[in-house]
């Protein structure tokens, strides 16, 4: 997969989440763990993903480019391989070379796909 289209996926994916408005729920994360969100479908956790990364720009002073939101129902990456993770780092590191923060939604097809 081609660093430049996960590149323009990922600012693509920063300025979706920059205008969603969200609800405001209570909920805490600690800063130096990281989580997986399991749940049903449509319950809320690719919105409580958007809540947190907005939270880490307006509260956290992290900057958008340091965000890297992949949603892997996108179309464009069908074609996307197991090989192809370190891209994403490739294309990360296009956009910002400081601390990253991976918010993948929708990864389980995926992930399902490299099952042994």
């Amino acid at each position: 997969m081609n660093p430049d289209l996960l590149a323009a996926l990922i600012l693509e994916g920063q300025n979706n989440i920059k205008n969603i408005a969200i609800i405001p729920r209570d909920y805490h994360f600690e800063n130096s763990l990281n989580y997986v969100l399991v749940g049903l479908r449509r319950a809320g956790k690719s919105t409580l993903l958007f809540k947190r990364a907005q939270d880490l720009v307006n509260k956290q002073n992290v900057d958008w480019s340091q965000i890297v939101y992949l949603n892997f129902e996108d179309e464009r990456l069908d074609g996307f391989q197991l090989a192809d993770c370190n891209n994403i780092l490739i294309a990360a590191n296009q956009l910002t070379t400081k601390k990253h923060y991976f918010l993948f939604v929708n990864c389980n097809n995926k992930l399902n796909t490299y099952a042994v």
